[in-house]
């Protein structure tokens, strides 16, 4: 058993791992480049022509969609997925 791809128990740990990194980049990512940032959107609608735009980190926990499968709040993901102990576990349900 040299590959986690023949045993479930690395596999599945090597996959939720990867997931853990992967939102820990993105939260990284938006930080260094969106947070506490403003854009200004202009457009051609008559009644909304200008708006701001207003970039929070506790931001990213509803634009990934966090807020529909876990009860902690915004403030609390960040500092869980930077500890690592953010998990999320995927149910597979199969029919035969």
């Amino acid at each position: 058993m040299g590959s986690s791809e023949n045993c479930p128990v690395l596999f599945y740990f090597e996959k939720i791992w990867s997931l853990s990194l992967k939102l820990l980049d993105c939260i990284l990512d938006y930080q260094e480049r969106f947070n506490g940032k403003t854009c200004q959107v202009s457009t051609n609608y008559k009644y909304l022509e200008i708006f701001k735009v207003n970039f929070c980190l506790t931001d990213l926990h509803h634009l990934f969609g966090l807020h529909k499968i876990t009860r902690d709040y915004a403030s609390q993901t960040k500092p869980a997925i930077q500890a690592g102990v953010f998990i999320l576990e995927i149910s597979y349900c199969t029919m035969m």
